[in-house]
């Protein structure tokens, strides 16, 4: 299960898999919608969420050997939008 507060990396397999999946999910919607009648072109629909995926800074390609030489944790820690927790007294 996927929790809220958690950082996880997916490769470019999987969201090869994914959008495999929403192309998938727009055939068979759209020969629905043909099938009934009505008229909408959902296909359209779903070639913005495609298009929305491909732009998702969530998609990021991400080199580990610069990671790790060029970037600080503190650089990291913001491109992902995680906080470090504080203490009482206010220290991290």
């Amino acid at each position: 299960m996927l929790e809220r507060d958690k950082s996880y990396v997916i490769s470019g397999e999987k969201i090869i898999k994914l959008l495999e999946l929403i192309e998938d999910l727009r055939d068979i919607a759209g020969d629905y919608a043909n099938e009934i009648g009505t008229g909408y072109e959902i296909e359209e629909d779903f070639e913005k969420l495609i298009d929305e995926v491909l732009k998702s800074d969530i998609f990021s390609e991400i080199d580990f050997c610069q990671v790790t030489g060029q970037y600080t944790l503190n650089d990291i820690m913001e491109r992902v939008g995680l906080k470090y927790s504080t203490n009482n007294n206010g220290k991290k």
